[in-house]
């Protein structure tokens, strides 16, 4: 909701899923106090949610999350009399047909970037290689780039990759 993916997110589950379910984890009473989001935002965009078709179910933690999955993979395996749920990668299909369609996915893929930051951004460089290319300083000049989100960029552009 903060960062203004959610929507976009759901419109994505609504083209590859038939049964799309979003599953909403943690104690809310915490998130409420410690973000910048009230009570009548989360519950108007969950509303919003199901209107579009999408299943929203409350989770306390992740052993509630993992059996809830579990119940729904096996009454789904019992209802279609189909073979295990085993793991599946799945890619989204992405949005847009456009190479500016894509400079925005491309940026918006790092963590913490949303679609509206991902345009700032390639507003600010002009196109993806400056962006990759800047120093931290340069980052900061845009508008919602703080130092935090600065170094996390860099820290996940610059980290070596290990393998599996």
């Amino acid at each position: 909701i903060i960062d203004k993916r959610l929507f976009e997110q759901a419109e994505k589950m609504m083209n590859i899923f038939s049964r799309p379910i979003l599953i909403i984890e943690g104690d809310m009473e915490q998130v409420f106090s410690r973000r910048s989001i009230n009570r009548r935002q989360v519950l108007g965009a969950v509303s919003t949610l199901v209107a579009m078709g999408i299943s929203c179910i409350y989770s306390k933690d992740e052993r509630d999350t993992a059996y809830i999955l579990y119940s729904i993979a096996k009454r789904i395996q019992k209802e279609q009399k189909e073979e295990p749920v085993s793991p599946v990668k799945l890619r989204f299909r992405k949005g847009g047909k456009t190479i500016w369609d894509a400079q925005v996915n491309l940026i918006a893929a790092i963590p913490g970037i949303s679609y509206e930051m991902a345009k700032k951004i390639l507003k600010h460089f002009g196109c993806p290689r400056r962006f990759f290319k800047a120093s931290g300083y340069e980052l900061r000049k845009v508008d919602g780039l703080g130092e935090k989100r600065v170094r996390k960029i860099i820290e996940i552009l610059d980290t070596k990759y290990k393998g599996l």
